[in-house]
């Protein structure tokens, strides 16, 4: 297992100061990004992005709610005059397991195909291989074969499935819990229609090379409180 050097733990620390403030759970919150940061690097990704999948698993809205968790517990046992002791780390090390392993759970955090894949191009300013200009590019294209099977990638509910032929083409929108919504462009046919509810890992489409398409892809976008993300980020988080 690779261990994280002192500068890279000081990163760490002020990386989660700077995502979830001065949280009350101190260096057990440290460790276990720590720990998850060393797995993914074990696993080939970089530090700067083991760190970001780690700190985002753990989310600043979750961090929040476990911090003010503890400080409720800890004023009742202060008013019982009841001494903590053994109380409070226990009391962390449950909560951090209820976070990582029920609230990371509706995130779409696992990839939108069965089998491994190829991403052609990544999130973020790219040349337009159709116009050739710079431009941004608010997902990731997968390099996938006409057929393969597309399936969910969290939870959720069909928003929307539409054809555009100078853009999306055939298009699945999820939407998930956490302000998360999914698109899955670019099919050649869906399984799906609108208002059906969707399980993690279930087949919801097939890929494709309809509309604004020069080769057989799977376009694949991750929307998180409106905003567009880097897809990549969450890869790896589910098992």
């Amino acid at each position: 297992m690779r261990e994280l050097t002192e500068t890279q733990i000081k990163n760490v620390e002020q990386a989660i100061a700077a995502q979830c403030g001065n949280t009350i759970l101190g260096n057990e919150l440290l460790d276990h990004t720590c720990c998850a940061i060393e797995a993914y690097m074990e696993e080939g990704h970089s530090f700067d992005l083991a760190m970001s999948i780690a700190i985002s698993t753990f989310g600043t809205n979750e961090m929040k709610k476990v911090s003010k968790q503890v400080k409720r517990t800890r004023r009742y046992y202060q008013l019982k005059k009841q001494p903590l002791g053994w109380i409070t780390p226990i009391m962390a090390i449950g909560l951090l397991f209820i976070v990582v392993n029920v609230g990371a759970k509706d995130r779409p955090d696992r990839k939108p195909t069965i089998d491994d894949f190829r991403i052609s191009s990544g999130f973020g300013m790219r040349r337009d291989p159709i116009f050739d200009v710079q431009k941004m590019h608010i997902g990731i294209d997968i390099v996938t074969p006409t057929g393969t099977a597309i399936v969910a990638t969290a939870n959720g509910v069909v928003e929307e499935v539409i054809y555009e032929m100078n853009g999306y083409g055939n298009m699945v929108k999820l939407k998930h819990e956490e302000g998360y919504q999914t698109v899955y462009a670019q099919l050649s046919e869906a399984k799906v229609k609108v208002g059906d509810k969707v399980e993690k890992g279930q087949v919801i489409a097939l890929s494709g090379n309809s509309g604004r398409s020069t080769a057989p892809h799977l376009h694949y976008e991750v929307i998180h409180n409106g905003k567009r993300v880097d897809p990549s980020r969450y890869f790896g988080e589910a098992k």
